[in-house]
């Protein structure tokens, strides 16, 4: 049964095609900086890492579907949960529905990476109010939702390598943010989870 598998691996090549159509929009309709080459020192050092994860996202899954290498191959096709591939991919699906709203709510805020002379606005309506950072949140799930479909060993050190990297980029903006909006942006973070909601608010 390779249905769910094929919706993974469709679902993980359209999320990537939306960063690309956002970028042209960015660059066309709100004539602004995409952050396509990070200027940051640490960004920088990041891209030459993130880059070709994010190539081997695209590429591994697909490679699993066809070969039979130990390397490319999943470890396993959960034969004694055939209903997990599914759940696999209808949480990969959902992750990506949920995350177009949040990229078209940023508008000419969007960027790949932090642009210092960018001036930007403070995202805190829709799910950016309980979540500083929930595209990025998504993109875990969409990668977890990866990694369980097709976890080939390559797959996943790919995945843990992609999520470690969002956390240092979470970390990155923070700290950019804090330095741009310094009073506004500190009392949001009380109120907000990075990646999760906040079950309890920290006082001022």
């Amino acid at each position: 049964m390779q249905t769910p598998y094929v919706i993974v691996v469709a679902t993980v090549w359209i999320y990537w095609l939306c960063v690309l159509a956002l970028a042209i929009r960015l660059r066309i309709k709100f004539r602004s900086a995409t952050g396509s080459k990070p200027r940051t020192r640490l960004e920088r050092r990041m891209w030459r890492v993130w880059a070709p994860v994010i190539v081997l996202w695209q590429i591994l899954p697909n490679a699993a579907l066809h070969n039979d290498h130990w390397v490319l191959a999943p470890l396993t096709k959960w034969p004694s949960a055939p209903m997990l591939p599914w759940l696999a991919a209808v949480v990969a699906v959902m992750a990506l529905l949920f995350t177009i709203p949040c990229w078209l709510s940023m508008g000419a805020n969007w960027s790949m990476a932090i642009v210092p002379s960018k001036k930007t606005q403070l995202m805190t309506g829709g799910a950016f109010a309980r979540v500083r950072h929930p595209i990025y949140a998504l993109s875990m799930v969409l990668m977890s939702a990866t990694m369980i479909a097709l976890p080939s060993p390559f797959m996943l050190v790919v995945g843990a390598m992609h999520i470690v990297l969002l956390h240092l980029k979470a970390h990155s903006e923070e700290q950019f943010l804090l330095g741009a909006h310094p009073e506004s942006y500190a009392e949001y973070c009380r109120h907000t989870g990075r990646f999760t909601p906040r079950m309890f608010v920290a006082r001022a």
